[in-house]
């Protein structure tokens, strides 16, 4: 959905306009538009340029492209956010306010430092109690409308993206 939103954006900037004929100075002119507006964050802004940017270099590897304008666009900083964490206390009054169930997916979702698809995929198995280990083996994901069959769950179990997600 990502890419589709990229893309979407990407055509609304640049039209029918043939890749061969976007320039450096075409996509500069576009970036600093796009970050005096104010409208995107400057990283929605870095999604964009790397969609376009990707787009370019395929279209260049397939030899549709002499150059790839992207090679010589200026980069822009994208500031850190400072991340802010609720206290032992504020996510004690989270877990109570949101009740039972969801109390104790907010609990280990903290505590563990899970994904919330990773502590939905979680199954009893997963738990070593006599170990205290808990085993992260599957996430739950959402499935976009068109990849779902009619009348199938829009989520499914999958298998964690990379190794490292095995923990």
């Amino acid at each position: 959905e990502l890419y589709e939103w990229a893309v979407a954006r990407l055509t609304t900037a640049f039209g029918r306009t043939p890749i061969q004929n976007l320039t450096a100075e075409q996509i500069e002119a576009w970036q600093a538009k796009l970050l005096g507006e104010k409208k995107l964050s400057p990283r929605s802004i870095q999604l964009l340029r790397t969609t376009l940017g990707t787009i370019l270099a395929d279209a260049r590897k397939k030899r549709r492209l002499y150059a790839n304008p992207m090679e010589t666009v200026e980069r822009f900083d994208v500031p850190k956010r400072e991340l802010r964490y609720l206290t032992v206390e504020q996510l004690g009054l989270v877990c109570q306010a949101a009740g039972p169930l969801y109390g104790v997916l907010f609990l280990i979702q903290a505590l563990c430092g899970l994904r919330t698809g990773e502590v939905t995929g979680l199954q009893w198995p997963d738990l070593d109690l006599e170990g205290g280990r808990l085993f992260i083996r599957r996430q739950v994901i959402w499935q976009r409308g068109k990849d779902c069959l009619v009348g199938a769950p829009r989520w499914a179990f999958a298998e964690p993206k990379s190794n490292a997600g095995k923990r």
